[in-house]
C-alpha cells in the first residue's frame, strides 16, 4: 500500500529560496510535523558546486554558489526539471534511495522513447555517451534533500563554462535527443507519475504557497 506524500509545484524559484524551504522542511519531516514532501520546480540560471567539487572544474570565470549536497560542480536554468525530494530515509540506504531516483527519470525517458541508462559509479542519468539528468543528494537526520536536475529543454551552451558535475561529458537534453519542442509542465505531470511508481508514494498535489502550507 503507498504512502501520502505532498506535492509542490513551485515553478521557477531562486535557488537560495528553494534551498532555505527544502531546510525548514528537513526540520519539520524529522520531527514528523510535516508530510513527505516532492518539491518540483526551474531555476533562475545559477552554477552551484557540491562538497566534494573542484575550482578546478571551472572553465571560464563565473559565480559559483557552493551549497551542501554531493557531487561536484553543475548548472542550472530555465527548462530545467529540478526535483527535491524530502524523505523519511530511516532503515534506508543512501546508494538505493540514489538508484530509485535514477529509475524514476529512466521511466520517465521511456514514455518518451528516450533510451536512458545508469553508468556505473557516476551518479545521474546517461544517453549514450552524454548525460541528460545529474544527482546531487544530502542526507539529514534520515530526511532527504537536494535531489535531481534533468535537462529538458535548457540551454546547453551554459555547461560549457564548466566541466559538468567533474567529468569531461557532454551535456544533452530532452529536446536535443527528441529533435522537438518539448513542454516542461507536461514532462512534470508525466514525472510525478513515475515518481509515484518508483517510490510507492501516493503525490497529493497542493497549489496553495509553500510557506502558508507549513505554517498552517
Amino acid at each position: 500500500m503507498s504512502q501520502e506524500a505532498l506535492l509542490f509545484d513551485l515553478g521557477i524559484l531562486e535557488y537560495q529560496k528553494a534551498y532555505a524551504l527544502q531546510k525548514k522542511l528537513v526540520e519539520m519531516v524529522a520531527d514528523q510535523k510535516f508530510p513527505q514532501t516532492l518539491l518540483l520546480l526551474e531555476h533562475p540560471p545559477v552554477y552551484t558546486m557540491g562538497k566534494s567539487g573542484s575550482e578546478e572544474n571551472l572553465l571560464k570565470e563565473i559565480q559559483v554558489r557552493k551549497v551542501d549536497r554531493g557531487g561536484d560542480i553543475t548548472y542550472h536554468g530555465p527548462g530545467q526539471l529540478v526535483g527535491y525530494p524530502i524523505l523519511y530515509l530511516k532503515n534506508r540506504k543512501v546508494s538505493h534511495y540514489i538508484r530509485q531516483l535514477e529509475e524514476s527519470l529512466i521511466l520517465l525517458l521511456k514514455e518518451y522513447c528516450v533510451d536512458s541508462f545508469i553508468r556505473e559509479g557516476y551518479p545521474g542519468v546517461w544517453v549514450g555517451k552524454e548525460k541528460i539528468a545529474s544527482l546531487g543528494v544530502r542526507i539529514k537526520k534520515d530526511v532527504t534533500y537536494h535531489g535531481f536536475a534533468l535537462n529538458v529543454t535548457v540551454d546547453l551552451e551554459a555547461f560549457q563554462c564548466i566541466r559538468a558535475c567533474g567529468l569531461d561529458v557532454t551535456m544533452t537534453s530532452m529536446q536535443k535527443v527528441l529533435k522537438r519542442k518539448i513542454s516542461i509542465q507536461k514532462v512534470k505531470r508525466d514525472y510525478v507519475q513515475c515518481f509515484e511508481k518508483c517510490f510507492r508514494l501516493k503525490l497529493e498535489q497542493k497549489g496553495a504557497d509553500l510557506l502558508k502550507v507549513m505554517k498552517g
